[in-house]
């Protein structure tokens, strides 16, 4: 379904400022309308098409989504680790519609938390436009149209399992905080609200900090502390238990769980996370197998191979279109390595980045390197013998037009062909499995 409004979003390329302005002015009615166009918009024609062991279904973080934080910075963060693992590894990520939950709302409901939500989709849409345009992002949906019988031999089944594990998952996570987090209820200076602030460890408070504003919306047992303990006060294991605080930090990542899984049961496709919680907690109702941390292939190409990411994404997703035997090739190598002999994480990843990929490009470097010295000095010895000239065209790069006409006089066929190698001093990497790489990093 075509939108007015993305068409005019691709053909003006508004400032964000402009977007900002339109999202936050507009009437309730006209919002509305506006996420329901967005939606249908962005929905994929068919979401089973071209279906590999190298698609994915996105959490929402690596969406564009505002959880676990809802900074702008923070979410275009994400917004790259998602590009460069989908440009760099996958053949498709599907990621969470951000208008999607706003569809079934009453116009009078929407916040301006709403509003950011349907701005920065518009956001995520411009960012990733060079991949959603070739198919390697789509956008998931959530709800699926069954038969009775598959309800019942399928997502029956599905739910059945995800009821039973959910429990057990929640009380998983709610240990977790318990046991390694710090609940400090405090109220702001000026305005008096009452907020709770959260510290520990990074893979359950993303920056190990995170505050909940409640907004004057407290529970008894939080209020009762607000009137009669010191502050800031820090709460006691029972109270963190009893007052159902941890649901706020708790229910995104479950959802997340269970959204993914059910995009995975019907698309076939693997699960992609940066949150490693998921992976470690929740390994109860999910296979970790079927897990894949995007942020350990991004940090340590960030750390390792800087140059390809600072290349524009359009360059590289060129490149991969226009060299798709060596991307493939280059891909069945991690796959091989990462299976066989390392994994997932992190520490894995950059063993294998220290012991197999650097090694292998230096490698590629230093041959090249003497493939084109050696070649040098063929020519040159060869063009010596009838042209002194051309030898030192060659060394220096000022050659004559007819150059291949004086040179198949001088060194005959042999000189020719040493000469048009010279042309190409890709040749002797493209026989390696790690080309596409190397190419990207030079």
């Amino acid at each position: 379904m075509r939108s007015e409004f993305l068409e005019i979003l691709r053909a003006s390329k508004p400032k964000n400022t402009d977007i900002v302005e339109h999202v936050f002015s507009i009437s309730d009615d006209k919002l509305l309308d506006l996420a329901i166009d967005l939606s249908l918009a962005i929905r994929p024609g068919n979401a089973r098409k071209d279906k590999t062991k190298h698609s994915f279904i996105a959490n929402s973080a690596l969406s564009g989504g505002g959880f676990p934080c809802d900074s702008v910075d923070c979410r275009e963060q994400k917004l790259n680790e998602l590009a460069s693992f989908a440009t760099l590894y996958s053949d498709g990520v599907f990621i969470q519609d951000p208008f999607e939950k706003i569809l079934l709302r009453e116009p009078s409901s929407l916040t301006d938390s709403d509003r950011k939500n349907i701005m920065f989709g518009i956001f995520t849409y411009q960012k990733l436009y060079p991949l959603i345009e070739r198919d390697i992002v789509k956008f998931a949906q959530s709800t699926v149209s069954l038969c009775q019988h598959h309800f019942d031999t399928t997502a029956r089944d599905l739910h059945q399992k995800q009821l039973s594990t959910e429990d057990k998952i929640y009380k998983g996570l709610k240990d977790a905080f318990i046991a390694q987090c710090q609940f400090e209820v405090n109220i702001t200076k000026g305005s008096k609200q009452p907020f709770i602030k959260v510290t520990g460890p990074k893979n359950l408070v993303e920056h190990g900090i995170s505050y909940l504003h409640l907004n004057g919306n407290c529970n008894d047992n939080i209020q009762y502390i607000l009137n009669s303990e010191s502050l800031p006060y820090i709460m006691k294991d029972t109270e963190i238990y009893f007052t159902n605080i941890i649901e706020r930090w708790m229910k995104p990542v479950i959802d997340d769980l269970f959204y993914q899984k059910w995009h995975a049961t019907f698309y076939d496709t693997k699960l992609l996370t940066d949150n490693n919680t998921q992976i470690d907690i929740a390994t109860s109702s999910i296979n970790s197998e079927n897990y894949t941390r995007s942020a350990s292939l991004y940090s340590n190409f960030q750390h390792f191979m800087p140059t390809i990411m600072n290349r524009p994404l359009d360059e590289i997703i060129e490149f991969r279109i226009k060299e798709t035997e060596s991307f493939l090739v280059y891909r069945d190598k991690l796959d091989s390595l990462i299976k066989n002999s390392y994994g997932w994480s992190h520490t894995q990843i950059r063993e294998m980045f220290e012991d197999e990929l650097m090694p292998e490009i230096n490698q590629i470097n230093y041959k090249v390197k003497n493939w084109k010295s050696d070649l040098r000095v063929s020519s040159n010895e060869k063009l010596l013998l009838g042209f002194g000239t051309v030898a030192v065209g060659l060394v220096s790069g000022i050659l004559p037009e007819n150059i291949t006409e004086i040179i198949a006089a001088v060194g005959g066929y042999s000189a020719l062909e040493s000469y048009n190698k010279s042309l190409k001093p890709d040749n002797e990497a493209k026989n390696n499995d790690l080309y596409f790489l190397w190419k990207m990093n030079k």
